[in-house]
């Protein structure tokens, strides 16, 4: 075997080793309300996980492209905090996740 493939055989185990460890699900209080998907946050990242972001990106249909500007354009008038796409695009998958949810059984809080 070729050393540069040794080398790269040695960093992809260490690399395996190393995500072993973060991968594995912190163990949860009891009395804590966790939903499944909530599974391996520790408690006390569990208040702030509305407030973390993270960035996606997706192919988007250029017809939903157009509806979320036209909607945008709609919303920013005047002197109030502007709305950017990805605003209206967490709003929508808030409320899908929530219909879809409801209807296997999960109540989320607040609604």
């Amino acid at each position: 075997m070729a050393k540069k493939s040794r080398n790269k055989l040695q960093q992809a185990e260490n690399l395996e080793s190393t995500q072993d460890v973060y991968l594995q699900p912190i163990s949860s209080e009891s009395g804590v309300k966790r939903y499944p998907w909530q599974e391996g946050i520790s408690n006390t990242m569990l208040p702030d996980l509305k407030k973390v972001k993270t960035q996606i990106s997706s192919n988007m249909p250029y017809e939903l492209v157009l509806r979320l500007d036209f909607l945008l354009r709609k919303r920013n008038v005047g002197f109030n905090r502007k709305v950017c796409r990805g605003d209206l695009i967490n709003e929508a998958i808030d409320l899908y996740t929530k219909l879809q949810l409801a209807e296997i059984g999960y109540k989320i809080d607040g609604q």
